[in-house]
């Protein structure tokens, strides 16, 4: 078990215990590194073996679908709103998150009086993930969206 309580143990996922969580400026740090890189790589690009980099991309895809959500809470808030629906019977085109303010996903939620900002058929379609919980909800809308990503 983590230094979190088990309460986030299941939001790490599958890389639960690998490395540890990053503060702001480790993160940036990161970030900067990576945005450094990219010249390089276009610079590199003719070098490269397609298959490396086919397989570059491929194993960073699967990275961001195993890794927790970082900076932002939209995911938490796709199954706050088909939560809100399915779970709790409200429309979450009048109710905010707030509405349901029992519910786990509540304190995840940024915006807790918000108004689904999604449309209609975003929104039908994350309704499926509601009965799956916070944790298999998660995971699903995760896979869900990348898929949706890779196929663009």
């Amino acid at each position: 078990m983590s230094r979190y309580s088990d309460y986030w143990d299941w939001l790490a996922g599958p890389l639960a215990g690998v490395g540890s969580p990053l503060t702001p400026v480790p993160f940036a740090a990161l970030l900067g590194a990576m945005f450094g890189c990219y010249p390089v790589v276009l610079a590199l690009r003719d070098t490269v073996p397609v298959r490396w980099g086919l397989a570059a991309v491929g194993a960073a895809h699967l990275v961001f679908l195993l890794m927790p959500p970082l900076l932002q809470t939209d995911i938490f808030a796709y199954i706050a709103y088909a939560r809100l629906d399915v779970v709790h019977g409200l429309n979450p085109y009048t109710n905010g998150a707030g509405a349901a303010a029992g519910d786990p996903v509540y304190r995840l939620v940024l915006f807790k009086t918000m108004h689904s900002p999604y449309g209609p058929l975003f929104t039908l379609a994350s309704l499926p993930f509601a009965p799956l919980g916070m944790a298999a909800g998660l995971w699903a809308v995760k896979w869900w969206l990348r898929s949706r990503a890779s196929a663009a």
